[in-house]
């Protein structure tokens, strides 16, 4: 007899047990739902799970097994076709109308027989006979029906009893309990049973107790079912033990022999069973159940997420040491970076001599004609740039780079030199000013 949608009843013992027991019809993944299979016709999977196979009448209490977790077919407080875990108290459909508290056992929905003890009330049929119906009754198609049996009343039937006779034709069959005796004894129309020892064994009504005995107020007792699992705490629900793993651990392999035996502290079970900490170009820790990484040394994660780990190179101009830090040119000078540092690259014949980033490459070595002794002078300059200073006496220093005369020059004792396009010779495009500028033929004394 298919349960009411909100019933709910022990299922089957350790998923162990149960694996061996058939194989598995569909699939049902940890952490990700549950899969039902609706009236019509879909079936729907959990994400990630590509196996086919749905939960319906069918298949009542199929088993299968994923990321180490177990799932059996049957049916939810809903009344619908669901994949479940196997630590659920899960209630089934035997398809059979004479039992009751349907559940699944080892693979099996297995119910419990209906009992008829309820029958007809008696009744007198005519003057002188008593119609009775025996107790226990028998189920088909769901219904009860009880044989009759009818009783001669010496002295008449009346008020559905015999006359002067109460006990005349009912029976006994009724006990209030399991510890009391059947068939009881009748006086004046009433049945009494005499109660069974103190200890005697009986079947108690409660499924997480087990080694039923009688106590002295005739009620069946029996020790409760201790549920214990290293790292969980347990207890029993309709004959059935639940368990839930403490903080920090997990039943990753799959039923309670082991009890929740994994610590969900490492890399590969982070938080969950089966949940690993792993990213591309990355060192991952797992700390208070949730992964982390740190990226390695010249890569990061600038795009956000882990699912492409570090996948950014810290060492390009637009990423310099670390997501987003660029770095920008100066005058003669292009960007980059070196070892996380933003860096110039200096553009032929330019050289940064000061070592100034906000100058840029300012010096040009090793070019005729571009400096004298007052600076760089491109335009009239009779010197030579390069960067660091000289103690030559044709070289006038400037701290970081300094300015040495060309090599047709002439030095005069104040210090300074002139271009001469020959010797003796003053050259007005390439000197400023000269010891006889104003005399007619130009000569400078020696």
């Amino acid at each position: 007899m298919p349960p009411t949608p909100t019933s709910r009843i022990p299922p089957f013992a350790a998923l162990a047990a149960l694996a061996a027991l058939g194989s598995a019809l569909a699939l049902g993944c940890a952490g990700a739902g549950v899969a039902h299979y609706t009236g019509d016709g879909n079936c729907l999977r959990p994400k990630g799970c590509s196996e086919t196979g749905c939960c319906n009448s069918e298949r009542a209490c199929a088993t299968t097994v994923c990321e180490g977790v177990g799932y059996v077919c049957g049916l939810d407080s809903s009344g619908s076709w669901a994949w479940q875990k196997d630590d659920q108290v899960l209630s089934c459909d035997d398809v059979d109308p004479c039992t009751e508290q349907d559940r699944c056992v080892s693979g099996q929905c297995l119910g419990v027989a209906l009992t008829c003890t309820a029958p007809t009330t008696s009744r007198c049929i005519d003057g002188s006979t008593l119609r009775s119906f025996t107790t226990p009754g028998s189920c088909s198609a769901g219904t009860c029906s009880y044989a009759q049996q009818d009783t001669t009343c010496p002295k008449g039937c009346a008020s559905a009893a015999c006359t002067g006779q109460p006990c005349l034709g009912v029976q006994c069959n009724s006990p209030p309990s399991s510890c009391h005796v059947t068939p009881g004894t009748c006086s004046a129309g009433s049945c009494s049973y005499t109660q069974k020892p103190v200890g005697a064994a009986c079947g108690t009504s409660d499924p997480c107790n087990s080694g039923g005995s009688c106590d002295a107020q005739g009620k069946c007792s029996g020790t409760p079912m201790t549920c214990n699992a290293p790292n969980a705490s347990g207890s029993c629900v309709n004959g059935k033990c639940n368990y839930t793993c403490n903080t920090g651990y997990g039943d990753c392999s799959g039923g309670w022999a082991d009890g929740c035996e994994t610590k969900l502290d490492t890399t590969s079970n982070c938080g969950g069973c089966g949940t690993a900490c792993k990213a591309i170009r990355a060192t991952a820790t797992c700390v208070a159940s949730k992964c982390s990484y740190t990226c390695d040394a010249g890569w990061g994660n600038c795009v956000g997420g882990w699912a492409d780990g570090c996948e950014t190179p810290l060492n390009t101009a637009g990423n310099c040491g670390a997501c987003n830090k660029s770095c920008s040119g100066g005058a003669n000078a292009k960007p980059s970076c070196v070892s996380g540092a933003c860096k110039l690259t200096c553009i032929a014949p330019f050289k940064d001599c000061d070592g100034k980033s906000s100058n840029g490459c300012e010096i040009p070595v090793a070019v005729a004609n571009r400096c004298d002794k007052s600076g760089l002078n491109s335009g009239s300059g009779c010197g030579t740039a390069y960067c660091g200073s000289s103690s030559n006496t044709k070289a006038v220093n400037f701290g970081s780079w300094f300015c040495v005369s060309c090599s047709h020059c002439h030095h005069y004792s104040n210090g300074w030199s002139w271009c001469l396009s020959s010797p003796k010779q003053f050259s007005s495009d390439r000197c400023a000013s000269c010891c006889n500028a104003g005399s007619a033929d130009k000569v400078c004394p020696k």
